[in-house]
């Protein structure tokens, strides 16, 4: 949860701002590849007490994915 959530923040406020330069729809993009990519992994990993860090990995990139979902589908347009 620690790893999503620094994730998450991080990715928040980075890509917030990178939405000024790229856009909207290719941070969707971004984000959606992103998490089918994670989701992908989770169903196909079998963890291993010899990967921890994989565990680590995932809860980042699905953090990173979800730093972007949040603020631009609450942001208001003005």
């Amino acid at each position: 949860m620690t790893a999503f959530g620094i994730s998450a923040g991080v990715s928040s406020l980075i890509l917030g701002k990178a939405a000024e330069y790229v856009g909207r729809p290719t941070l969707f993009i971004f984000a959606g590849i992103l998490n089918a990519a994670t989701l992908v992994t989770m169903l196909h990993w079998e963890p291993t007490p010899e990967q921890p860090y994989v565990f680590f990995i995932l809860a980042s990139a699905w953090g990173c994915a979800d730093g972007v979902w949040s603020p631009q589908v609450r942001c208001k347009q003005s």
